[in-house]
């Protein structure tokens, strides 16, 4: 276990300054893993839905035209 938790705390891939003046911390290593996580799983939705086959068309008929209704209007 703890040897897992070691390789969490070294998984910090957002480090903001030089690495002479920061340490690598558990709360890093989680947010790192959960952010990356949730970017994979939104990359594979956003690609299933894109690859989705759908025969749906949201091209409908108007059932009144409108040059009927301008020529009666006038």
């Amino acid at each position: 276990m703890d040897g897992l938790l070691s390789k969490l705390r070294s998984l910090d891939a957002y480090p903001k300054v030089n690495e002479d003046f920061y340490s690598s911390t558990l709360s890093g290593g989680i947010i790192t893993l959960a952010s990356s996580v949730v970017m994979l799983l939104l990359f594979v939705s956003e690609l299933r839905t894109r690859l989705a086959f759908s025969l749906f068309s949201p091209l409908r008929l108007d059932p009144f035209p409108l040059y009927l209704f301008l020529r009666s209007a006038g």
